[in-house]
């Protein structure tokens, strides 16, 4: 009998590929979240109801000022609404994120583990 050797996990593609990923979905959720009535953007009474909900779901106090700052971070023309596409990039300035490495071969080992 021949040892079977496990599967190999896909490709997951460049560091910036999961960089972009990861930024489209956090996107995406934040303008399904918060965009109350559908129109494609956030204003930022929509933005600000979305931080209280949230903050009221996950049990933390509301922080007004944090999400003041957070707003004029996504929104530094002070126009009062943002697209997808501002919406993005003011999060991207927010949650500056890069992808780490492990060793390749307990990378593999990891995607690969059968429970």
């Amino acid at each position: 009998m021949t040892p079977t050797q496990p599967p190999r996990a896909p490709p997951v593609g460049t560091d910036e590929q999961l960089v972009a990923e990861f930024y489209a979905r956090l996107t995406k959720q934040q303008l399904d979240w918060a965009d109350a009535d559908n129109d494609d953007r956030v204003t930022k009474d929509e933005y600000m109801d979305g931080q209280v909900r949230l903050a009221q779901l996950n049990g933390r106090p509301l922080d007004a000022t944090s999400f003041e700052s957070h707003w004029t971070t996504i929104d530094p023309t002070g126009k009062g609404w943002v697209d997808e596409a501002e919406l993005r990039k003011g999060l991207e300035k927010m949650l500056p994120v890069r992808v780490g490495h492990l060793d390749a071969n307990y990378a593999e080992r990891l995607r690969t583990k059968q429970a």
